[in-house]
């Protein structure tokens, strides 16, 4: 069978409830945090289901599954190249300087009007970074046109 790793927002929130952890803070140099991802990848991109024990199997003595991997793994550091994303400390105390899960950017972009549909399944990482900034904009355009308005209004 072949199997199709895409790296979408819709495996990657899946892998943080997986985890439990923000995909900030995944490890890429830890082989559960990276098989996790590519558990959450073949779940979303392929329409079998498994549990992640079977995956694990299949991972080790599938060919077609490590040649999988290996694409992945390509296509991530592809994707890498254009992601802007600066470097955030995990053990900071500030609540502004915590990353956010997928799960709260991909529904902030949902309400703010993107398809949920392109969010979930054909954004590419480096996507959000800039409908991230845009929605933040317009969400501090807004606020400063109310406040001018609530000033007129008291004037």
């Amino acid at each position: 069978m072949e199997y199709n790793l895409k790296l979408t927002v819709k495996a990657i929130i899946r892998a943080e409830q997986l985890l439990r952890k923000v995909y900030g803070n995944f490890d890429y140099m830890n082989e559960e945090d990276i098989t996790a991802l590519l558990y959450c990848s073949a779940l979303v991109g392929n329409g079998e289901r498994m549990m992640l024990e079977e995956f694990k199997v299949i991972l080790t003595h599938n060919e077609s599954m490590q040649q999988a991997y290996r694409k992945f793994e390509k296509e991530f550091r592809i994707l890498g190249q254009f992601t802007d994303s600066p470097a955030i400390d995990a053990n900071s105390e500030s609540p502004d300087s915590r990353p956010l899960s997928m799960a709260d950017l991909a529904g902030s972009l949902i309400l703010a009007g993107v398809s949920a549909d392109y969010v979930l399944n054909e954004m590419e990482l480096s996507d959000i970074s800039f409908l991230v900034k845009a929605y933040e904009a317009r969400k501090r355009e807004d606020m400063e046109a109310r406040r001018l308005w609530t000033f007129y209004g008291i004037l």
